[in-house]
This record gives C-alpha cells, structure tokens and sequence, in this order.
C-alpha cells in the first residue's frame, strides 16, 4: 500500500510550459469520487479526482478546483491522506513522479492570489487564500524527457486529492473545471480533450458546532543553529560572520492549526513546519520574496515559534533536503540506500536525501566516501550541489568562464575544484555574490539557501 512517494511537486506553475498543437484530440475521462456524499458538520472526507479512461496518456495538465468555501473547509494532507492509486510514473532509478503530489495540493489551498487576479474570478483581494475563495488553481510545467523521447503518464487512478471539513449546513458542489493538456510523441505535442463528472456533498446538522481546531503532533530530533549578524546584500548571496551557537532539543514538536492558520503540511528537516508568513522575515528583507515563494510551494519551512531563522547556517543535510524537494522529490521515502555515504546511518532523517543525491549524481561526497551531513555547507559546496541539481532537471550542462569570477575580490579564495561551478552559477544569473566578494568559503545561511534554491528552480522550464 503506497503511503510515502517520491512525488513531484509540480507547484504554483501558472501556465503551460510547452507549445501544444490540435490534433485529432482524445477524450480523457475524470470522475469525482466522494468518500462521503452526506456528511455532518465537523465531518472529514475525501474528493478523489480519478482518470478514469486514458487512450493516449498526457504529459501536461491544468485545472481548477472549485467548492463553497461556506460550507467545506479544504484542509491540508499529510502522506497518510496520499491515496494508493495515485498515478505515477516510476524512472530508470526507480524514483516515482505524480502529476499532482500532495504537497502541491497543500500549497495552493494555502496560495493568496494578488488581488483582482482573473484566475480567481475577480475575488482575490490580496488577503484571502485560495483555500478560502473556494478556488484552487493546479498546474504543471513537467513535460519530462528521458533520453529526449517525451514521457506520458498512462493508466487511470487517483489524479488529485482533496480533503475537506463540512463547517456549515447545506450543499456544494466539488468540481474540477478549465482543464487543459496534452500529450507528446516523436512528431510533436498535441491537446487532449477532457470530459470531467464532478459530485455534490450534501450536509447535515448532526448536532456539530463550529469546528474545533486541529492538533496534529510531529515528532522531531535535534535542532543546531548558529545566529549571525549577517550583511547581506539581494540576490540570495550573503555571508555570514561570527555569531553564538545555539543548541535545541525538544522530542516532540506540537502544530497547532486552526482554520485561520496557513500551514503547509509536512516538515522540512526534523522540527520544522510550513508557514506562510515567519515572524523574523520582514517584507523589506532582501531574501523575503524567494523565502516565501519556497514557502508556498511547500519546499522550505519555519519553526514552531513561527520564525524562519534566515540567518542561521544550514547544515549540508538539510540544505540537500530542501535542494531535492524544490526539485520535486520527496525525501521523507523510507529506503535504506546501501550505496549511501559512510557517515550516514540508515535511521537518520536525511538518509533518504542523501541516498538519493547520491545515486543521482548531484552529491559526490568526500575522498573517503563520506558526506559530512551535519557540518555546516560552505557557499562554495552549496552552489557546486545547485549546479548538479539543475543540469539533472534540465538534462544539459551549464558553463561558465572562470572570467567571470575577476570581478570577485576574494576569487583566489575559491578552491580549484568549485571554480568552473561557480562560474557557471555566476554566467546563469543564480550566483551575484554579496559586496565585492563571492565569500565562497563562508557557511551558507538558510535565507541564502532559499534564494539559490528559488532561483534553480525558477530556471527549471
């Protein structure tokens, strides 16, 4: 029964990314199913969006989802709500990819559209989420390749996944509308037609108040962070300098959410939780818009407090969490990696990610086979690691000349092996570096990381 996935994150895209062509259109048919069609204030079930007729696959898809936000309180999903027939297509090296992963779902409910956006009918006011309009829109730039033949996903199941809460008496419909798609061969892209049966849930009193909030619990292991004064220029490249190390130990951290709350299920490393706002990322902040932006698409994530801690150093583990999930991967999997690094034991939370980095050439470790998970990743490391991750999603390599590092004061500081990596981030606008220098040797700061992080997946098309 399939509970943890390797799931892609196709989040927050808000249009087609490949050129599509008419044809002679196929039909795919989705049906919504209810877990419940009546149902009581206070009451949780599921609508399951299944394929449930697919001639010729597809490889791109959009749509919206729409409810009485009156009436249903849509509510986040841990990997527990994943349903066992999701679709998915399973690579070379074993890792799956869903269309649609639950994540994504999490991060739209939680997705405030600027106000008088078209895509939400003219009911966005730059306050409200998505979530409480009763509208959620989903899309994906996947089209993926392997070995330059395009990939379809074919078979029918689970397409999608909401869960909701009955607040109010009455009835609304559950509908999947504007879809759009297509799919791909050797000669070309081409549209899909889609015929969608949408249901409607019924509500009842059943003597059910308000709904009560919910409290969910997240076991979690040791936090380190280091606090600096950092000064840190725009584009993600500050350094960091000094600062007091701290050390937090809580076995248990408890998430309260409530029906205003805007958590993102599902955790970053071991203690954190998905906020959309943190109490120490200030608007004015120079890394604010990509923070948030890893926010809402469910990649990076705050601390019980609320804070973000932008300016504490990440560890190399946890920096390659956070890289592997803004590439769509799901690095809470169980897998015991035999092939991992030495120094990283079978039962740590970053195995998964390590194992995976690993066998996907983006991290190569150390001489003796080591990777060092809980040291501290310099700003050199964290851009050679970014660089391997986006070649990876884009299939081809990405250069620089080692030129373009003179205008860096502290270029002689840049060890041999980073050089032509760093020139290359620095030659794709990811890299600006901070002041006069690239400080490629100084640790990198979780703001820093989520800039880097932002901006190779902003150049993944």
């Amino acid at each position: 029964m399939l509970k943890k996935v390797l799931a892609c994150v196709l989040s927050a895209a808000m249009t087609l990314s490949a050129p599509i062509v008419s044809f002679g259109a196929e039909t795919i048919e989705i049906e919504c199913n209810l877990s419940q069609s009546d149902v009581n204030v206070g009451d949780t079930f599921y609508a399951d969006f299944k394929i449930t007729d697919n001639p010729t696959g597809y490889n791109n898809m959009q749509c919206y989802i729409n409810f009485d936000s009156s009436k249903l309180q849509a509510l986040t999903c841990e990997v527990e709500d994943i349903p066992d027939d999701l679709i998915l297509y399973t690579d070379s090296k074993g890792i799956n990819y869903s269309m649609f992963a639950y994540l994504n779902v999490n991060s739209r409910i939680n997705f405030v559209p600027i106000s008088g956006d078209d895509d939400y009918l003219g009911m966005a006011d730059g306050k409200s989420t998505a979530g409480e309009l009763g509208r959620l829109k989903f899309a994906n730039i996947l089209n993926m390749n392997i070995d330059g033949v395009p990939v379809n996903y074919t078979g029918t199941g689970t397409l999608i996944r909401m869960k909701f809460k009955a607040i109010a008496e009455g009835s609304s419909e559950i509908s999947m509308t504007d879809v759009l798609g297509g799919y791909s061969d050797d000669k070309g892209n081409y549209t899909l037609s889609f015929n969608v049966n949408n249901d409607t849930v019924t509500i009842g009193n059943g003597g059910a108040s308000e709904p009560d909030s919910e409290t969910t619990t997240h076991e979690s292991a040791e936090i380190t962070t280091t606090s600096a004064n950092n000064s840190n220029s725009s584009g993600g490249s500050g350094g960091s300098s000094g600062g007091a190390k701290t050390t937090a130990t809580t076995e248990a951290a408890t998430e309260a959410q409530t029906s205003s709350d805007t958590v993102i299920g599902g955790a970053d490393t071991d203690t954190d939780i998905n906020v959309i706002s943190f109490t120490d990322v200030e608007e004015e902040f120079w890394g604010h818009d990509y923070i948030m932006d890893l926010a809402v698409k469910g990649v990076v994530n705050g601390y019980p407090d609320g804070s973000f801690m932008p300016d504490a150093n990440i560890k190399r583990a946890d920096f390659l969490i956070m890289l592997l999930r803004g590439l769509g991967i799901d690095t809470s999997v169980e897998n015991t990696y035999e092939n991992n690094f030495t120094d990283v034991g079978s039962g740590a939370y970053y195995a998964a990610a390590c194992g995976i980095a690993k066998e996907m050439g983006i991290a190569t470790g150390n001489p003796d086979g080591s990777f060092a998970p809980s040291s501290f990743i310099t700003r050199q490391d964290m851009m050679i690691l970014a660089k391997k991750a986006l070649e990876n999603k884009i299939g081809s390599e990405i250069t620089g000349d080692t030129a373009v590092l003179d205008t860096f004061n502290d270029k002689s500081d840049i060890s041999l092996y980073a050089l032509e990596s760093l020139a290359a981030m620095v030659n794709a606008g990811i890299v600006n570096g901070m002041g006069d220098g690239i400080a490629p040797k100084a640790n990198t700061t979780r703001a820093q990381a989520a800039v880097i992080i932002s901006k190779v997946m902003n150049n993944i098309k």
